[in-house]
């Protein structure tokens, strides 16, 4: 950067934000990260918990619509994790169904 542009002030570039790719499920990430965070709950989560706990783990901006994105992502790869055996969901209250590794 200094040969380039030498009055440039590295601190002053802004980070690059992350952006969550538009279908974590196939490459695996999003299976991985769920599976990890339903291991070390202590109780079955809702989807929504999740989605909530998994932001937080990766940094992202809590709002409203990305809780409502990571929901419905978390939602589709738990339903995959289920057909293979590594997740199962029970009903919870009202609508909501709670979920569990596997045993």
């Amino acid at each position: 950067m200094q040969i380039v542009a030498p009055d440039m002030v590295p601190e002053a570039i802004p980070p690059k934000l992350f952006r969550p790719p538009e279908d974590w499920r196939k490459r695996g990430q999003m299976s991985r990260l769920i599976l990890g965070v339903l291991r070390t709950a202590k109780a079955p989560m809702t989807t929504r918990e999740i989605a909530a706990q998994m932001i937080l783990e990766r940094g992202l901006a809590m709002d409203d619509r990305m809780l409502r994105l990571m929901t419905k992502r978390v939602a589709g790869a738990l339903g995959d994790q289920r057909e293979k055996g590594r997740a199962t969901s029970d009903a919870g209250l009202g609508t909501y169904q709670l979920w569990t590794v596997a045993k």
